[in-house]
This record gives structure tokens, C-alpha cells and sequence, in this order.
């Protein structure tokens, strides 16, 4: 810490005491006032409580003032004002003294001896964060007190009062100086507590760098590896080699859930997680969460359901992304733990006042279950229920840790409930500010059980299905990339042209008619984000081209980033071939003209 941060530091403190105990102050000064009555006029007394009063009106307002906005130092002018002003303050407030003493009775030289060591004593403990705060507050009580001390002694012909006033100073500036002490070995203190936040700081943030990197980069390889396997099973599904996709793909899949909880536990344990609210559909939020896991569910011959109806408040102010991705974990967690019977997902929300909804999420099951103990501890970092090493299920046992990280950074906390072999509920509870509603509702009928979603994607979506002769602009500069788009879209009879960054597209734009782009967002010469905001503020009748993000930049802050950039949709790496064919069947689809009606 450096001198002219710890001036401003104590100066600081200095006025949070004085805007503080303004109140208090004023009330002191009046019982003191009372007391002036007692031994002089009532004018005098209101005159002296008056005069106090104003002055320390005049210091809470100069260190307002002065302090309104943040400084970096203290400059000589602003010193010279508040000592100014204590000065003055402690020169007023010793008139007191001298009018206790006037009166020479034995209890007025005992009010003037409590009222000046009391006033020493507090300016000791609350004026001695610098020499010259000190000294301007200090000075003139100091004065009265040796002056009151000799003019004790001379009257009486003894040195006690003015011995027992040096002793009294002495006692004092001992206690002052121990006190600075004190305070130098807190502002050491802060310094070194600053200087260590700083380096944690930096060193998150590197990690986090790191993350994010090797994130890219590993999700480009399994890019092309789980994309391949997608389109050699997609183009063969009932080849000789099926099955032996198919573990690829599955193996590439647990790969992927690895990564992204490794990913997702070090973000929480850096303390990087950040939360944007934003008005969500919470009945959508919710099927995003459970969707991906119903070919899982359906799989096992398990029953993957959603009860809705209770959610009244649809709309809500919250980070729907981190939402989304705590429930999923808890819905994977369950579909994982559960050979027969149901996954039960139900959401129900609740007044709370002030136009804010108490929600809460419970994820039943009938899986496996848990003890008491392994309910208390199945959140912790790679912990399972089961830790043997002879257990059946395998995964990083960080699924759960996630889901409390991300469900405690919304504000809200999640909970387990179980019995061993009768199954499992997890429950999430938080609170959100109701939003507005939808004029449309997403879903029909609330409570109702959804299908399992078939292995394949519906032929609507893998061939046909109004998309021939579609143009697809895709933008990646990954050669490896760009092969597995092709074989994934080489069953929708789209074309494909391909441009390897950002100012590459803009080109393709203007020379060609395009329905979609697929855009990387980490390209040399220009990156998507750049390119998509210049797509949107051109004047060209592609402006408003339908623009989707394909990116292995997947955080949530990516995803915000493009949506904000004016992208349409986000995909991330590794993507599937379904999803894929969906996306630009929603997209592409709009835009293709209307076919040209039949000549009879």
C-alpha cells in the first residue's frame, strides 16, 4: 500500500466516524449543555450547543464533499481543511472546561477532569489514523488540560493536579502511538491481502484462459471424430461396423460430459462463474434441460416425465443458461442411476411478493437411492454415492457439484432427499422477479409425459423436407471442421460454400445468394463475432440473413456474446447430426422462396 493510499485511507475512516456519529454527537453535546445550565446561564449553554452543532455540520459536509467521488491521494489543501475544521471544533468544545472551573466547586473541577479525559480518550481511539488528524483534534484539549493542570497548582500551592496531568498526557501519547502502530500493522496487513487477491486474480484469470482454450482445442478433434462416426452411421445405419459406431460415439459422447463438468467445476471453484438475468420461458428452460436425455431414458426402457402444471409463473427474470445447465446435470445424474421404472422433472412456482416468485424444481427417480450419508456427501467434488471400486457407474462424480455451484451463483439451493433402493429426489429452490407473460405459450398442455425422442432423426430432417436447393454458407477456417458439416448436411441435398473467416464470408455474401451461414466464431483475418455485426449493419439485402454460431467456443458467455452480436442461434462443438439438420431446417427453411404453384 502506498502513502498516498493510506492517507486517503485514513482520511476515509476519519469520515465514515464523523458522518457516523454526527447524531451521537449532537446528542452529547446537548447533555453536556444541559450541564453548562447547571453552572452558568441557559444562553450560554444553547450558544455553546449552537456553535458545536454548526461546526460539526461543517466537517460531516466537507468530508461529503470531498469524498464524493474516489481518490487516489490526498492533496495539501484538503489536509489543511480538516484540520482546520478540528481545530476549530476542539477549541469550541473546550470552552466547557473553563466554565466548570470559573464556577470552583469540587463537583464542577470533577466535571471539568471527566469531560476533558473522556473527550482526550475518544479522540485517541477515533482521530489518531494520521499525525496531523490527531494533532489538530488533540492540540487544543491537550492545552486546556496542562492550563487547567498549572492553574489547579498555583491556586493551591501543590504539584499534584499538574503532576497528575502529565501523567495523564504521558499515559495518552503511549496509548497514541500504540494505536498508530496498530494501524500501520493493518494497513501492512491489507497491503500484503491486496497484493495476494491480485495474484490470485491474475492467476484465475490465467486459468481461466487456459480452460478456455484447451476447451477449443479439444472439442475440435472430438469435433471431428464424434462427427464423423454421426455421418458414417447416419449414411450406413444398418451396416456391418453399426455397433462399433455407435461405441464410438458413445464413448465420445461420455468424453464430451467429462470435459464439459471438468470445465464447468474449475469455473466454480475459480469463482468465474458469471450470472446474466434476462427474461426467460421457464417451461422452455426446463424442456432444454430434460430433452437431451430422453433417447438415454428411453433406452433403458425408462419413463422420462414432466409435470408442469404448477408453474403459473411462466416468465421469469433469471440466467436461464445456468438454470438450464444445473438441471440438466441433475436430470443426467438421475437417467444415469435409474435401470427401470420413471425420472419424474416437476416445476412449481409461488408468490413471494413485491412481483418476485419463489420457484422450485424437484428431479425424482426410481434408481438406486441413497443412505443419509451419501446424501450428505454426493455434492462434494468426486464423490458418487457409491465410490467402491467395484461400483457399477462410472463418470468424474461432478455432475452434482456443478448443479449446486451454478444453482448457489443464482442465488438459490439445491438439496437431496433419499432411501437406499427407493429412489431419489433432488430439489432446487430460488427466488426470481416475475416477468410479463407470453402472448403465445410454448406448450400446449403442461403435465404431460414427453416421448422419448427416437435414435434417429426424423427423415423430414435427413433428406427432403423442403431444404433442396438450399445454400448454406459455412464459415470455418478447420478443414477437418469443415468435412464433418459436409458429411453431416450431405443427406439434406443442401449446398454447401465454404469461406475460412469472417472477411472471406462477407465476400461469398455479395457475390452469391445465400438462406443460412454457419459461422466459427475464432477465425484469422476477421472472427464471426465481427463478421456477423457487419453482416447485420449492411445496407444489403442479406442483412438479415439467418446467421447460427458453430463454434467450440461453448461457455455461456460465448453464447451471450453471439447472441448479442446478432446471431440467430448458437450450436457448440461437437455438434449433432439431428441437431444440426434442425437448426437449418428452422432457419433455411424460412428463407427458401415458396414454391411456384402447378400449371394444370
Amino acid at each position: 500500500m502506498t502513502v498516498a493510499h493510506a492517507a486517503v485511507l485514513a482520511y476515509r475512516e476519519t469520515r465514515d466516524t464523523v458522518v457516523r456519529e454526527y447524531p451521537l454527537r449532537l446528542a452529547v453535546t446537548a447533555g453536556v449543555a444541559w450541564i453548562i445550565s447547571g453552572f452558568s446561564s441557559a444562553y450560554v449553554a444553547a450558544a455553546w450547543w449552537g456553535a458545536m452543532a454548526l461546526l460539526l455540520g461543517i466537517e460531516a459536509l466537507a468530508f461529503i464533499q470531498v469524498f464524493r467521488r474516489e481518490r487516489e491521494s490526498m492533496s495539501t489543501a484538503h489536509k489543511a481543511l480538516f484540520a482546520v475544521i478540528s481545530f476549530a471544533c476542539s477549541c469550541v468544545y473546550t470552552i466547557p472546561v473553563w466554565i466548570f472551573l470559573k464556577a470552583g466547586t469540587p463537583v464542577a473541577y470533577f466535571a471539568a477532569a471527566a469531560f476533558l479525559s473522556g473527550t482526550l480518550i475518544h479522540t485517541t481511539v477515533h482521530n489518531a489514523n494520521t499525525h496531523l488528524i490527531y494533532a489538530s483534534a488533540a492540540t487544543p484539549m491537550a492545552a486546556t488540560l496542562i492550563g487547567a493542570g498549572v492553574l489547579l497548582s498555583s491556586e493551591g500551592g501543590f504539584i499534584l493536579p499538574a503532576a497528575t496531568v502529565a501523567i495523564f498526557l504521558s499515559a495518552m501519547v503511549t496509548a497514541y502511538l500504540g494505536r498508530l502502530k496498530g494501524v500501520r500493522l493493518i494497513n501492512e496487513a491489507m497491503s500484503e491481502a491486496l497484493r495476494e487477491r491480485e495474484t490470485a486474480r491474475q492467476a484465475s484469470a490465467a486459468k481461466s484462459a487456459f480452460l478456455a482454450k484447451m476447451s477449443h482445442e479439444l472439442r475440435t478433434p472430438l469435433n471431428g471424430m464424434l462427427g464423423m462416426a454421426q455421418a458414417l452411421r447416419e449414411n450406413n445405419p444398418d451396416g456391418a461396423r453399426a455397433e462399433e459406431v455407435d461405441t464410438i460415439i458413445r464413448s465420445g459422447d461420455a468424453l464430451l460430459r467429462i470435459l464439459n463438468e471438468i470445465l464447468d467445476y474449475s469455473k466454480i471453484d475459480g469463482g468465474s462463474i458469471k450470472v446474466v438475468s434476462r427474461e426467460e420461458d421457464l417451461l422452455r428452460v426446463i424442456e432444454d434441460a430434460v430433452g437431451p436425455y430422453r433417447t438415454a431414458a428411453r433406452e433403458k426402457g425408462v419413463a422420462l416425465t414432466l409435470d408442469l402444471s404448477a408453474a403459473e409463473d411462466r416468465r421469469l427474470r433469471l440466467d436461464g443458461e445456468r438454470l438450464r445447465q444445473g438441471l440438466s446435470e441433475i436430470v443426467a445424474n438421475a437417467v444415469k442411476f435409474t435401470d427401470s421404472g420413471a425420472v419424474l422433472v416437476k416445476a412449481s412456482t409461488k408468490k413471494a411478493g413485491d412481483g418476485m416468485a419463489d420457484l422450485e424444481i424437484t428431479v425424482s427417480d426410481t434408481g438406486i437411492g441413497m443412505t443419509e450419508e451419501e446424501c450428505a456427501r454426493v455434492f462434494e467434488p468426486f464423490e458418487q454415492a457409491d465410490n467402491s471400486p467395484t461400483r457399477r457407474f462410472g463418470g468424474a462424480g461432478l455432475g452434482l457439484t456443478v448443479a449446486r455451484g451454478l444453482i448457489k451463483a443464482l442465488g438459490g439451493e439445491i438439496s437431496a432427499h433419499s432411501k437406499k433402493g427407493a429412489g431419489a429426489t433432488i430439489t432446487i429452490r430460488l427466488t426470481a422477479e416475475v416477468a410479463p407473460e407470453l402472448a403465445e405459450p410454448a406448450f400446449e398442455t403442461p403435465g404431460i409425459q414427453i416421448p422419448a425422442a427416437p435414435a434417429k432423426a426424423p427423415a423430414a430432417f435427413l433428406g427432403g423436407g423442403g431444404l433442396d436447393g438450399a445454400r448454406i454458407l459455412l464459415v470455418e477456417d478447420n478443414l477437418v471442421n469443415r468435412q464433418v458439416v459436409r458429411a453431416l448436411l450431405r443427406p439434406l441435398n443442401v449446398e454447401v460454400i465454404e469461406a475460412e473467416n469472417g472477411e472471406e464470408a462477407l465476400t461469398r455474401l455479395k457475390e452469391n445468394r445465400f438462406d443460412m451461414v454457419l459461422m466459427d466464431l475464432h477465425m484469422p483475418v476477421m472472427d464471426g463475432l465481427t463478421a456477423t455485426r457487419a453482416i447485420r449493419g449492411s445496407c444489403a439485402e442479406w442483412a438479415a440473413i439467418p446467421v447460427v454460431a458453430l463454434t467450440a467456443a461453448s461457455s455461456a458467455e460465448d453464447r451471450a456474446a453471439s447472441l448479442d452480436a446478432g446471431m440467430n442461434d448458437f450450436l457448440g462443438k461437437p455438434v449433432k447430426g439431428a441437431v444440426l439438420a434442425e437448426v437449418i431446417r428452422r432457419f433455411a427453411t424460412a428463407s427458401l422462396p415458396a414454391p411456384s404453384a402447378a400449371v394444370g
